[in-house]
């Protein structure tokens, strides 16, 4: 399991589940068998050689790039091809989304590539879905589900991404956990003196659900290849059930989530019947946020792109120990896609072998409520540097709950926007923030990663 610096984690796991969860009848079931219905994607082949993978050098931040990355890059201002929208809600494009013309691009001989992460797994794991000619979006979202098959804190964690370039504009995905709650009435809360169970803090998470719709409207590559490396790494850890929920995440789509056998056990624990706030409503029908990106700030002739979001964070440090790691990759297509993904110490999930969030609110007697689908406080630390057609960043930081340094600010970045050349730039923020960064350069000769830490910078 990787993970940042600083307290360890402890495991809360949950009681056993009870025959009833939120009303839903029969006790849950033991595992998720993965038997959907639901016909696999076909996968979309764009090229039959397959990129070789250069090895890392050993370091906090591992970066990688194709070997085709070295050559230069051949832009177009035509939209990357996209997948029909899939009908499922959980992962349903809205009506402006439908709306966007969808235009073919075509490769180009010398097509290149990149992807950089603070998570050693990720990283891998995103450079071989470019080499295997996915999209951007296919490489950051690899790199997410891997490191869900490999830590149950990750797949419902609070998640954040940006695209840019490659005829997508400029835009942020929010896939932050809500106040549950939604569907139901007001429980009844406990009383100042009284012990609150940690089902009562479990929040309702989004991140599947964002996740679908990204590789929906960004994704070359199937789902299920997508999170294929996911479920190889949860079976050789010998969590069966984690990777059965993945393998049905990668055939099913947002549909996943309505599956008895998922609904029944997340709700056990999570539920009314466990003395949490989870729904069913809060599990299929929460859609994600989707946000057209302006500049949030300009340097010269630079500008600065940021979630809306991305510093909004709870004003006190919080007591559950947790970390956000970052993948930023740049593909053939000239798409450019950030994400960030938060660990931190949930409420295990028996069945599932994944563990629910526990960054609710629980409810209070005599205190007013936290509305459900309230959204909750997460940081989402990336970055696009914006220099022209000549050079543009992709940046991200590590942070962790204790970090003096919780965001990134558009003066923390200002080096980026300014400074040739721009390794050492990069090292000058990794000191600023006093953390590890991942960063990927898109020059007009081809995508350059570059790997700084604050330890070695």
């Amino acid at each position: 399991m990787t993970g940042g610096e600083g307290t360890p984690r402890r495991r809360v796991v949950s009681p056993a589940p009870p025959s009833r969860a939120n009303g839903k009848k029969g006790a849950a079931k033991s595992k998720v068998t993965g038997t959907g219905d639901e016909a696999t994607p076909a996968a979309k082949p764009h090229a039959t050689k397959r990129v070789r993978k250069e090895t890392a050098p050993p370091s906090d931040v591992v970066l990688e790039t194709s070997d085709e990355g070295l050559g230069p890059a051949r832009r177009s201002d035509d939209a990357v091809a996209r997948k029909a929208p899939e009908s499922a809600a959980r992962g349903r494009a809205t009506k402006e989304q439908k709306a966007r013309p969808a235009q073919k691009t075509s490769l180009g001989k010398s097509g290149t590539g990149g992807a950089a992460s603070t998570s050693p797994l990720a990283a891998r794991a995103a450079l071989d879905a470019l080499g295997a000619h996915g999209s951007a979006i296919d490489a950051v979202l690899s790199g997410f589900f891997a490191e869900a098959g490999n830590d149950p804190d990750v797949l419902f964690g609070p998640i954040s991404a940006i695209v840019f370039g490659g005829g997508a504009g400029a835009r942020a995905f929010d896939g932050r956990a809500r106040q549950p709650g939604l569907g139901m009435s007001r429980p009844r809360g406990t009383r100042d003196g009284d012990r609150i169970v940690a089902a009562a803090s479990v929040a309702a998470p989004r991140a599947v659900q964002t996740a679908i719709l990204l590789q929906t409207m960004y994704g070359r590559s199937s789902l299920s290849d997508v999170t294929r490396q996911g479920v190889a790494d949860a079976k050789s850890s010998g969590a069966r059930a984690r990777a059965d929920l993945l393998a049905l995440i990668g055939r099913s789509g947002g549909a996943a989530l309505s599956k008895s056998s998922v609904l029944d056990a997340l709700l056990a624990v999570g539920g009314v019947a466990a003395g949490g706030a989870l729904s069913s409503d809060d599990l299929t029908e929460s859609r994600p946020g989707d946000v057209a990106l302006g500049a949030s700030a300009s340097f010269g002739e630079a500008q600065i792109y940021r979630a809306p979001w991305g510093s909004q964070v709870a004003a006190a440090k919080s007591t559950v120990a947790s970390t956000t790691d970052v993948i930023v990759a740049s593909d053939a297509w000239g798409l450019i896609a950030l994400l960030s993904f938060e660990r931190s110490e949930g409420l295990l999930v028996p069945d599932l072998e994944v563990s629910l969030p526990l960054s609710g609110v629980p409810v209070r007697r005599g205190v007013t409520r936290t509305s459900p689908g309230t959204v909750l406080p997460a940081t989402a630390p990336l970055v696009v540097v914006d220099r022209g057609a000549s050079l543009r960043i992709a940046f991200g930081a590590r942070m962790t709950n204790e970090s003096d340094h919780r965001v990134i600010s558009p003066a923390d970045v200002e080096p980026l926007a300014t400074a040739t050349p721009v390794d050492p730039a990069v090292r000058a923020v990794a000191r600023t923030l006093s953390t590890s960064v991942a960063a990927i350069a898109i020059e007009a000769r081809g995508v350059r990663v570059i790997s700084a830490s604050e330890a070695a910078a």
